[in-house]
């Protein structure tokens, strides 16, 4: 059987180093930086033939979180499957944002979030692990098999009883959901939806830093020939909604950060929502990313 240094010349010319290590590490059940500080250290005959595997996977473009069914997202370990998207860096950017309203409000005024399309379920349980007595969530997707993943998510972190998983299309809140916001809460939506126009997602192959998108599932990803659909229903719900819900509600939508997406959001926030202040947050490579939709001071 190879060790960990002949493996690396067999492979280093099909994949990158990283990911190299990071599988030999999964299949070891080692950390990476054992793997790299042990060069000599055999791997036996079952996890050698399963990492050959890998590397076949990865060579086919899977993404690596596929491939070990983990993802880090704010420090924390997520289970991930084709079922669900693989939490994004510009997500953590949302996370930290509805962070900051929670360390601005609470305990003062509670706190309801309501995630739509929560997918692996790592924004409320991300928050709920931060702020386990004072933040109530309803996480929503239209995808059994997702919310299987967040519930087992959340199980895991230990947040199960603080977070409400409803399957449903967007903001369809049962009766029962909507009279429980009572008034005196601050509610935070965060709706992190399908946002890739279809003829970027058409392109996604001819490019190798994104052509791991197809491996996920093209329902969280594509939303018509813009990139909008979703929003653009999400928005005829809440306004339908608005009467019912509470007055101070803030919301934040990830979108694909071009300037027509921004400009949808400066027109359509303008005429539905006047009252509301709108802003936007850029992402580390300084797109805009986030859009913020605030009724709280209204």
């Amino acid at each position: 059987m190879p060790t960990i240094a002949t493996i690396f010349k067999e492979y280093s010319q099909d994949i990158a180093t990283l990911d190299i290590e990071l599988l030999l590490a999964h299949v070891a059940k080692k950390s990476r930086e054992e793997i790299i500080a042990h060069p000599e250290y055999i791997l036996t005959n079952h996890p050698y033939h399963t990492l050959q595997e890998y590397i076949k996977q990865r060579k086919k473009g899977m993404p690596l979180a596929y491939i070990t069914h983990c993802k880090e997202f704010y420090g924390l370990d997520f289970e991930v499957d084709q079922h669900v998207l693989i939490p994004r860096p510009e997500t953590e950017i949302l996370v930290e944002k509805v962070d900051e309203l929670c360390e601005t409000f609470l305990p003062q005024k509670p706190l309801v979030l309501i995630d739509l399309g929560t997918g692996s379920g790592c924004i409320p349980i991300t928050l709920a692990k931060k702020h386990p007595l004072v933040v109530r969530s309803i996480a929503i997707d239209n995808s059994p098999q997702a919310l299987a993943v967040a519930r087992r998510n959340a199980h895991a972190h230990g947040v199960k009883k603080n977070i409400n998983f409803l399957l449903a299309d967007l903001l369809t809140l049962p009766e029962e959901d909507i009279k429980s916001l009572s008034e005196n809460v601050l509610l935070v939506i965060t709706a992190n939806l399908p946002y890739i126009p279809q003829d970027q997602y058409e392109k996604a192959p001819l490019h190798a830093d994104t052509k791991g998108i197809l491996f996920e599932p093209k329902g969280a990803l594509v939303s018509g020939k813009d990139g909008l659909g979703h929003f653009r229903r999400f928005f005829d719900q809440y306004a339908s909604l608005r009467k019912k819900l509470p007055k101070e509600t803030i919301i934040f939508c990830e979108f694909f950060g071009d300037d027509s997406q921004r400009d949808f959001f400066e027109n359509e926030i303008g005429q539905r929502f006047p009252e509301a202040s709108l802003s936007f947050i850029l992402d580390l490579s300084g797109k805009t990313r986030i859009a913020k939709i605030d009724f709280s001071s209204s």
